[in-house]
């Protein structure tokens, strides 16, 4: 069969070369046209576009490195604020700090002094705004009018921490803030307020610690849009700038919310690439910028490696794809044919091409696909004859639903249990079999609740049957789902229960019915475990032995029912009796003391 088809393979190839104008349309040319073709129209746009993909790339990185380096100063800056304030705070958590004796405040400052030399001065401010204990390595700290200042107000009427505007030292000469934190007394209220002058020194080793590249650099704005720090400059002779009204702050303020990178005249007028984060803790913005000069040097490097590729990548493409032009032709012309002879179920369907490229790999895995698929349809088949076998034996009610809620599996212990035949119920919704309204719209929920995701489950629910008898069945439902993860079909098991059900509610019936014949007798019932405790009293045991339930409920029987002198007759008749030795009635006759009892 292989070698007619080969035959036939032969006079369209013949053909083929005997008109020109096929020769123009055959595969081999359609190939070759068809890969210039491919060529220009889909390697070099697409070339052109993963050059234009990996310059956005590229400038992406640098514009993630730029805005890396601005949130880790950002951090950096904010951990360290946050550590002095932390301190500040712990101080202050002292209730009764502003009642201390001067000298235990006094060493408590010296101690928060003595702990960072970022402190140059505290002081703790009593309810009035007075200076009540103050340490400074230097001169003492000087506050205009401390209660009306914004320090005060903030940190004690207000009761949050405040953090005051940079300022410039005059005896440091240094960029300096001022925090403040209230203070709270043993009653836990706001009683004082402590304040620490900090010195900036610390945004000078950031800044200078950022590495921006060769040429870039990393400076500080704060709330007032001051410049507060800068890189390359000394904190000792650093003056503090306002440049809200330079253009590139302006730019930077009015795009502060964009997510993208900035590229502007930065502070030293030359174009750069710019990120800019905000320490959160006091509203102050630090600000990276790299010239885009040094920014874009290594994107340029890249495009012109990448054109170069691109271009030697076209010419290679070009040859190899003539190359192998011949090759690859009469086997796909084989290959296609064997793929449409096996579609239309020819499963004998073979392909033989002696070639030792991916063509006869293929073709190789094309004679084991068609053999195992072929070997597979017979197994499927067999396997599919099996389980439906087992289904119509199965004792167990069988019912297979589609996504729609269908029937299209119904097995012969369902037609046995409800009179329908499969063909009377197949692609009928299964809530269309129960003519109780009730009972259909529980079996629609139930199939809602399973196609919603809600599975496996187990209920039990009623069916009714052809003739209107009622049966109720345990449930249990599950969905199959195809490779898509959604659900292919619904398959519910079932067991009928209702004989089950009917013997659980005449036992019902019949402990409630001996329930009532316990409580409402007039003969005394007593019952007790195997060692004479009393387990069950009943309401006439109660008016004839006199003990309530309570009194009687874990007593030995004989205590409360056997008089003093007959109690030793007794206990051996209700051991005998346990043990099940002798005849307990003769042995009663016989006691002389029995007719004491």
């Amino acid at each position: 069969m292989q070698n007619q088809r080969y035959d036939r393979a032969l006079p369209i190839a013949r053909s083929s070369r005997s008109h020109p104008w096929q020769r123009l349309f055959s595969i081999a040319h359609q190939l070759r046209y068809g890969l210039i073709f491919l060529v220009l129209l889909s390697l070099l746009p697409t070339g052109g576009l993963l050059i234009y993909l990996s310059f956005q790339a590229q400038i992406q990185q640098s514009r993630s490195l730029q805005e890396e380096r601005s949130q880790t100063a950002a951090g950096q800056i904010d951990n360290y604020l946050d550590d002095l304030k932390r301190k500040l705070s712990y101080l202050a958590r002292v209730k009764g700090l502003t009642n201390f004796q001067p000298q235990a405040q006094q060493s408590l400052l010296e101690g928060l002094i003595r702990h960072n030399d970022a402190y140059e001065a505290v002081a703790i401010l009593n309810r009035k705004g007075q200076v009540v204990a103050s340490v400074s390595p230097y001169e003492p700290l000087k506050l205009e009018n401390p209660a009306n200042s914004p320090l005060f107000i903030r940190a004690f009427k207000q009761q949050e921490d405040y953090v005051s505007p940079v300022e410039i030292n005059p005896q440091t000469h240094q960029p300096t803030t001022i925090l403040a934190v209230p203070i709270r007394n043993e009653r836990d209220e706001v009683d004082g307020v402590l304040l620490a002058q900090v010195n900036l020194n610390f945004l000078w080793f950031v800044v200078s610690q950022t590495q921006v590249g060769k040429t870039g650099y990393v400076y500080v704005v704060d709330e007032r849009n001051f410049l507060i720090a800068q890189k390359g400059s000394k904190p000792e002779t650093f003056q503090l700038q306002d440049i809200s009204k330079r253009p590139f702050f302006q730019f930077l303020k009015a795009s502060e919310d964009t997510k993208h990178l900035n590229v502007y005249r930065g502070l030293k007028q030359v174009e750069v690439m710019g990120a800019t984060t905000l320490v959160r803790r006091v509203n102050w913005t630090v600000v990276v910028e790299l010239p885009t000069a040094e920014a874009y040097a290594p994107v340029y490097q890249m495009l012109s490696v990448m054109g170069g590729s691109l271009t030697l990548v076209t010419i290679v493409a070009f040859g190899i794809g003539f190359l192998f032009i011949r090759q690859i032709v009469v086997p796909l012309q084989r290959l296609t044919t064997a793929a449409t002879e096996l579609s239309a179920g020819q499963l004998d369907t073979r392909v033989n091409i002696d070639s030792q490229n991916e063509l006869g790999t293929l073709a190789i895995a094309f004679n084991n696909m068609a053999t195992q698929l072929e070997e597979l349809i017979t197994a499927v088949e067999v396997e599919r004859n099996f389980v439906s076998a087992i289904l119509e034996i199965a004792g167990a009610l069988v019912v297979v639903l589609d996504p729609e809620g269908q029937i299209v599996r119904f097995n012969r212990a369902c037609e046995q249990m409800t009179d329908y035949s499969f063909s009377e119920v197949k692609g009928r919704y299964f809530w269309d079999l129960f003519p109780n309204s009730d009972l259909a719209e529980q079996a629609k929920t139930t199939f809602e609740s399973l196609k919603a995701g809600n599975f496996p489950q187990q209920y039990e629910g009623s069916w009714m049957t052809k003739d209107r008898q009622l049966r109720r069945i345990a449930w249990s439902a599950t969905a199959l789902l195809d490779d898509r993860g959604e659900i292919e079909y619904i398959i519910k098991t079932g067991i009928d229960i209702t004989k089950r059900k009917q013997v659980e509610e005449e036992l019902k019936a019949s402990e409630q019915r001996l329930s009532f014949l316990f409580r409402q007798t007039a003969l005394a019932v007593v019952e007790w475990d195997l060692n004479f405790k009393v387990t069950a009293w009943n309401p006439a045991a109660e008016k004839i032995f006199g003990y309530t339930a309570k009194e009687a409920m874990g007593h030995h029987a004989a205590e409360l029912i056997v008089p003093a002198s007959a109690r030793k007759i007794v206990d051996q008749v209700m051991n005998e009796l346990l043990s099940q030795v002798g005849g307990i009635c003769d042995k009663l006759r016989k006691s002389a003391n029995c007719q004491g009892v």
